[in-house]
């Protein structure tokens, strides 16, 4: 069953960028929050890496869930601001980022979920969009600064 989403998924990884590029309307903006907020997100994921050295939170029994809840609004954050200039192209390459990101990390959880490689089933609910807005700011990034150079 598993391999039914991933032939599928291939189909769409492959598909998407050549049918969504003519339909991307050149006044079409992507609603982002202000670029300060990068400062925020960061804030929080530093809170989040230095707190459990400062606080004891050793007797919270959700301590790891409520970490990655953290995580997960700080790597929002971080994500769905805007950057200093922002233009089309940018947000074109967002968007691809965002895909790229989403499928990539499906593709390689469902070919471990096949195969039984590292026992993914005992991820938790938390660490799959961790994974996937990591991923997203790697692409988003590593797009931006080779079209940069260009």
């Amino acid at each position: 069953m598993a391999l039914i989403f991933i032939i599928s998924g291939l189909f769409l990884f492959a598909f998407f960028p050549f049918y969504f590029r003519n339909k991307w309307s050149r006044n079409k903006s992507i609603a982002l929050l202000p670029s300060y907020f990068i400062i925020i997100g960061i804030m929080i994921l530093l809170g989040c890496a230095i707190a459990p050295v400062i606080i004891n939170v050793n007797d919270i029994p959700i301590r790891s869930e409520l970490r990655n809840f953290f995580i997960i609004i700080g790597l929002l954050l971080i994500s769905f601001s805007k950057e200093k200039t922002e233009n089309e192209s940018l947000n074109w390459k967002r968007l691809l980022s965002f895909f790229v990101s989403f499928m990539s990390v499906s593709f390689v959880y469902q070919v471990f979920m096949i195969f039984d490689f590292l026992n993914v089933r005992e991820l938790s609910g938390s660490q799959v969009p961790i994974l996937i807005l990591v991923t997203y700011l790697f692409v988003f990034h590593f797009n931006k600064k080779t079209s940069d150079k260009m």
